[in-house]
């Protein structure tokens, strides 16, 4: 009987070395207002196996011969290439994006309808476009919080408020601010100032919401009238109509709110030193 001869072969396999395709990598790619950003050819040879190497941020700005760089974005959109040889172009996937900062500002006003209620509305002015998400967050000294751009607060006593906003966009671009709010049933109103140029307490001015228009006279104590103005914003600096100073004394101020959405009005004396 002929016996079958079985051969086992063994094939080494060989496996030649193959460059992997050069990229271009980045440590980041969005940012707010102004973003450093480091770029690194990977994959690539020594500098010297390249007849060149050209960056282009897409901004007006190059540069040549190296394979990593940083650079400086500022607000815009931005595809960053890396031509290699003069002929082999690599595009960085994604692109830059740096956005300005939302500003972390706001309008309120007084919507209280009946006395011994103070409701105010308060609304984000941050918005700058509508493809933008945010999100918002507010804090009142009594702890109460809000996540919406807008809504109403009711406060339960007359006093000076510090109010805290933050607003943030979806690539994480975030303002603050903190305003210091006047509550009352009316407008709140200080009743001393002295116009001596010194750069202290030189003007009358009532804090309003910058929205409703008031109408503001200024009576001396006899009757006579020394200013007028129809604005939304409250100010004297101490002049008659026609820039003379007033003397230094006690005048007669009131206050009307000429769009009728709060039916109040507000009136008092004003004490003026030099």
């Amino acid at each position: 009987m002929k016996k079958g001869i079985i051969f086992i072969i063994f094939v080494t396999g060989f496996f030649f070395g193959i460059n992997a395709q050069e990229v271009i990598v980045a440590d980041t790619s969005v940012g707010c207002d102004s973003l450093l950003v480091a770029f690194e050819l990977q994959n690539a040879g020594d500098i010297s196996s390249y007849s060149s190497v050209h960056w282009n941020f897409g901004d007006d700005s190059y540069t040549d011969n190296v394979l990593a760089v940083s650079h400086v974005f500022y607000p815009g959109i931005y595809t960053v290439t890396c031509l290699l040889n003069g002929t082999d172009l690599i595009t960085l996937d994604p692109q830059i994006e740096v956005r300005n900062s939302p500003l972390a500002s706001f309008t309120w006003k007084d919507t209280s309808e009946t006395e011994g209620t103070i409701k105010y509305y308060f609304e984000s002015e941050n918005i700058a476009g509508t493809d933008i998400s945010y999100t918002y967050y507010w804090l009142f000294p009594d702890n109460l919080e809000y996540t919406t751009s807008s809504f109403f607060h009711e406060f339960t006593t007359e006093e000076v408020v510090d109010v805290f906003y933050r607003v943030t966009d979806d690539l994480g671009c975030t303002d603050t601010v903190i305003m210091r709010i006047p509550v009352s049933e009316f407008l709140f109103v200080a009743n001393v100032f002295s116009p001596n140029g010194d750069g202290l307490n030189d003007y009358f001015e009532v804090t309003t919401n910058g929205e409703n228009i008031y109408r503001f006279t200024v009576f001396t104590r006899t009757g006579s009238t020394v200013f007028r103005s129809e604005s939304p914003r409250i100010l004297w600096d101490g002049r008659t109509f026609d820039g003379r100073e007033v003397p230094v004394g006690v005048y007669y101020y009131v206050i009307e709110n000429v769009e009728g959405e709060v039916d109040r009005g507000k009136c008092g004396f004003i004490h003026l030193y030099r």
